[in-house]
């Protein structure tokens, strides 16, 4: 029952609120001012084609895309960071032709943003597939050569026994010493090309054995990222800032255990995340706080598409011949020494092509019209850019060939470059306020007719509905205040000798083009 209608009920009889309103030279129901646009949340993002990828990509991503009837961003992106953690420090480029100073290498972050059931994992766990088996191998293997280490331990243990026997009885004959045996084997070290324990310490335990490089994989990575703000794990954002680059060594003291070192620090990092979680946590990293530190910054390959408008079942066999080249591409990568990494160039046309590209962004980068924290993710592109140039060249010819990247492959890298752009865009114009997105989520209520059918809207009947960012008093009517700003409500007005004025309104009228079909 309208506030009026109750009025009426106790007796009132004086004027109705179309009279208040008329007095207070407020719009009548009769003359709704034009409603204002709330703002697109979300900008518009460019599409990934097929041609963006690198030829052997191709075949893997169309399947996976159609099969599961994803956008081919969900595939290519987690497919992408895989070669990225396969590489890590097997290959570097030299950006300049005579610079030798700037080098980049192969390691990238990423991850895809979708809502819970828009089958983040299932895709991200077939793009990984390729390179799972390759780790699942390289496991069977090291069992295999832990089980001969042991037996050799204890073979060189029997020989130290040996020794000692006649040591001692050598000594009580007053006769020389027999020779020490030799040193004993030494465990193998145990390979990884994934890791789910992303603990800093367990990372960089895992470093020494892996100087190439891992792949940090999360399902989700709003689990990482928090957990880095637990107490006692302060220093960690420090310790992934330098594991970016992939130039790095980092010694940890651990006590009991004394120095740990790891003479190369290089990391990749992959998850899914949902759009709530993603904007919760940058909300706090772009208000200046500790958190804003350029990490978020480092995803460089964070794409968060629109899915497809429409789905249709489709039920085949995986293509097993992509999977198999996929296979065989990380196969041959995986097995180059980094200390003895590929190292490429660009060719002639690819060098000027990136010359022209990276003048143009650092003209972009100086004008000072971009968002400070924009204009530092799009600075983190300078090497973006060339490391994908060899990535694709990798997927291309993992042998590295003769190192020289052409004009295709650089091309396509620029183009991902922009197409990314477009995404990283999107991820942080995400970040309104919570009033303005509580008042989105109230107008789309609406105008689904899932509340104020009858034209009015009562602030505890929204709350009582505790919808995401509307589940308390105050956050409704912070959200009522938006709507009746943009002419999408207004309050329904008490009597003027009201004890009541200048309280909040707890009844909002709806601007009946503000429902749908109306």
């Amino acid at each position: 029952m309208s506030t009026l209608a109750k009025l009426t009920a106790r007796g009132y009889d004086g004027p109705p609120a179309e009279v208040v309103r008329a007095a207070l030279h407020l719009p009548t129901a009769t003359g709704w001012p034009k409603r204002l646009p709330l703002g697109d949340e979300l900008p518009a993002v460019e599409q990934l084609q097929l041609e963006m990828l690198p030829e052997a990509f191709r075949p893997l991503v169309a399947d996976v895309a159609e099969r599961m009837q994803v956008c081919p961003d969900f595939v290519a992106a987690p497919l992408l960071c895989g070669l990225a953690g396969a590489t890590g420090r097997r290959a570097l480029i030299q950006p300049k032709v005579l610079d030798t100073s700037w080098t980049e290498y192969g390691n990238v972050w990423g991850g895809i943003v979708g809502t819970p059931g828009a089958m983040k994992t299932p895709t991200i766990q077939a793009a990984l597939a390729a390179l799972k088996g390759v780790q699942a191998r390289w496991i069977d293997e090291d069992l295999e050569a832990m089980a001969n280490y042991r037996r050799d331990e204890e073979a060189f243990e029997l020989r130290v026994n040996g020794w000692r026997q006649q040591a001692t009885q050598a000594g009580k004959r007053g006769t020389p010493a027999p020779a020490r045996p030799d040193s004993g084997p030494v465990p193998p070290p145990a390979r990884r090309l994934i890791v789910n324990d992303a603990t800093a310490p367990a990372i960089h335990q895992v470093l020494i054995a892996n100087p190439a490089g891992v792949l940090i994989f999360r399902d989700e990575l709003s689990g990482w990222l928090s957990a880095m703000e637990q107490e006692g794990r302060a220093d960690e954002r420090g310790f992934f800032l330098e594991a970016w680059s992939g130039h790095g060594a980092f010694t940890m003291e651990r006590i009991g255990r004394g120095s740990l070192h790891a003479k190369a620090l290089c990391v990749s990092v992959f998850g899914g995340i949902q759009p709530d979680r993603l904007r919760g946590y940058l909300a706090e990293s772009m208000e200046g706080g500790p958190k804003n530190d350029g990490l978020m910054q480092r995803f460089q390959v964070f794409v968060w598409p629109d899915p497809p408008a429409r789905w249709r079942n489709v039920d085949r066999l995986p293509n097993h011949s992509a999977i198999e080249r996929i296979t065989a591409i990380f196969e041959t990568i995986t097995a180059i020494d980094p200390d003895h990494p590929l190292r490429f160039k660009f060719s002639q046309d690819g060098q000027k092509l990136f010359n022209t590209w990276h003048a143009e962004l650092e003209h972009r980068l100086r004008a000072g019209t971009q968002n400070p924290i924009v204009e530092s993710h799009l600075a983190k592109y300078r090497g973006l850019m060339p490391k994908l140039a060899m990535l694709f060249y990798l997927a291309d010819d993992p042998t590295g060939g003769d190192g020289l990247i052409g004009l295709a492959h650089a091309r396509q890298a620029a183009t991902w470059c922009e197409y990314l752009e477009s995404h990283a865009r999107r991820v942080y114009s995400s970040v309104i306020s919570p009033e303005l997105r509580a008042a989105r989520t109230l107008a789309e209520r609406i105008a689904g007719g899932e509340i104020g059918a009858d034209g009015v809207l009562r602030v505890r009947d929204i709350y009582r509905r505790g919808w995401s960012g509307l589940a308390n008093r105050r956050a409704a009517i912070a959200a009522l205040e938006v709507l009746s700003d943009h002419h999408y409500v207004r309050p329904v007005l008490p009597l003027l000798d009201s004890a009541a004025i200048g309280r909040p309104s707890e009844e909002f009228e709806i601007n009946p083009k503000a429902q749908r079909g109306r």
